[in-house]
């Protein structure tokens, strides 16, 4: 993929994302989690799929003392600027940079740490630890790389901690929907989110779509699908214990709360 790709992309995606989740709601709806599950302000919570900055930004901005990661750089100059413009606390990008981790970490160079009372794994990401930015992605041996990220968070929590991961709906085969308008390179056009799920042979194909007059542009991801019951049966073997699914208001994802 080349620059622009991930550019447009991370653009594109915080568009969609705006207009697919109620942000505000799902903002509070974590907020909440953090809190009934016993994280104190006090204690670290590591976001690693971070994307243009929510709910980082958000949460920083109530006094929760958040880290930042996503494995693109165009992601994270998004959520850097956001976070400048919106006079938001830098603390959760600049650690990110003096060796906490890399603030557009790749999923294989992720390093953790430990100690941390919370990790948010959201947007989906996990289906994309073997293929987020590869064209023609090998999936075979996705599924064990998953679990390889899985263990690393477990390993991070400390005693007692929780990681709220999130993933596709379980009933979901397919969606499509018309986001409405956008301006791409000067020309007005529809923006289309388009996702289906090939459950037999455990694939998610998920784009971003450009339709506008005499033209067509799509950005097209492929990732391992996660199915519920392997997905369970991968946060097991790792060691997380009293798993629940939580599906919070305002997102478009079901999500699992996992104890250490």
């Amino acid at each position: 993929m080349t620059e622009s790709f991930e550019a447009d992309v991370a653009e594109l995606w915080e568009v969609a994302s705006a207009r697919l989740r109620n942000t505000p709601i799902w903002i509070n709806r974590l907020e909440e989690l953090l809190i009934e599950n016993g994280v104190q302000k006090s204690d670290f919570v590591f976001d690693v799929s971070g994307g243009f900055g929510s709910p980082v930004i958000e949460l920083s901005q109530r006094g929760w003392q958040m880290i930042y990661s996503d494995g693109s750089p165009d992601m994270f100059a998004r959520a850097f600027r956001r976070a400048e413009k919106e006079n938001a606390p830098l603390f959760p990008f600049i650690t990110s940079t003096l060796g906490l981790t890399s603030g557009h970490c790749r999923w294989q160079d992720l390093q953790l740490g430990s100690d941390y009372r919370a990790i948010f794994c959201l947007g989906n990401s996990l289906p994309y630890v073997a293929s987020w930015g590869v064209v023609n992605p090998e999936l075979n041996h996705a599924k064990e790389r998953i679990e390889g990220v899985l263990r690393k968070f477990y390993d991070a929590l400390t005693s007692g901690g929780i990681l709220f991961v999130d993933k596709q709906p379980e009933a979901q085969d397919s969606w499509v929907e018309n986001l409405g308008k956008v301006v791409y390179n000067d020309q007005e056009v529809e923006l289309i989110f388009d996702c289906r799920n090939d459950k037999r042979n455990k694939i998610r194909y998920w784009n971003l779509k450009l339709q506008g007059l005499n033209f067509e542009r799509v950005f097209p991801f492929r990732g391992y699908l996660i199915l519920e019951e392997a997905f369970l049966s991968m946060l097991s073997s790792v060691g997380f214990r009293n798993v629940e699914k939580r599906i919070l208001d305002g997102d478009i994802y079901e999500g699992f709360i996992c104890r250490k």
